[in-house]
């Protein structure tokens, strides 16, 4: 594929049905520095926005909108768990259920907050949990359930010296655009061969 067709499939937002059309994997692509490869998380992202506003519609139906909420939710996170391949990585359905664990956080009461729980949340999201041999789905769950934990949890103390520290609101702020744009940047050094290392895709 030229970079032409990717463009084309990156500004409809469908880079990721794009590479499981190919029988692409994620981290095969890696290697091979595919210049628009990144941008299938924007797809998922945009796929969901596009999805959503059905899903709430529906959520207003007494209990059986709640029940597909629930539905799709378990089954998403059942699939990112068992799912192989390129699905498992970049799909919406292996997806989808991060979306909305994150629109759970935003709903819940407040009175069930208690900063203890904060602990394992932190413990968790700690830089020795991927040391352990887990899968990357597993990994992925543990930091969407810790996130969420910090996040819902965090009191006025945490939230000021955690999550509101004006360091990582500002590696917050800026971290996506550094997403979008340091891969290109690296594929331009690389096709120039001003830098080129056997670890650089990793980067």
């Amino acid at each position: 594929m030229t970079i032409q067709d990717d463009s084309i499939w990156a500004a409809g937002f469908a880079t990721n049905i794009h590479k499981y059309l190919q029988n692409l994997d994620y981290f095969t692509e890696i290697s091979n520095y595919d210049f628009l490869l990144h941008t299938w998380s924007l797809a998922v992202e945009i796929q969901f926005y596009l999805i959503v506003p059905v899903l709430m519609v529906l959520l207003s139906v007494p209990f059986a909108g709640k029940l597909l909420w629930c539905a799709v939710f378990f089954s998403s996170l059942w699939y990112n768990i068992t799912a192989t391949g390129p699905l498992q990585f970049s799909s919406l359905q292996s997806r989808m259920w991060q979306f909305i664990c994150g629109g759970i956080v935003n709903i819940l009461p407040k009175e069930y907050q208690n900063s203890l729980v904060l602990v394992p949340g932190l413990v968790l999201l700690s830089p020795v949990t991927f040391l352990l041999p887990l899968s990357a789905a597993i990994l992925r769950l543990i930091c969407t359930l810790s996130a969420a934990t910090v996040i819902y949890f965090g009191n006025e103390l945490t939230n000021k010296y955690v999550l509101g520290n004006s360091v990582l609101c500002f590696v917050g702020d800026v971290s996506y655009s550094v997403y979008l744009y340091h891969w290109p940047t690296i594929i331009c050094y690389h096709r120039l061969g001003t830098i080129d290392f056997p670890r650089l895709p990793v980067i």
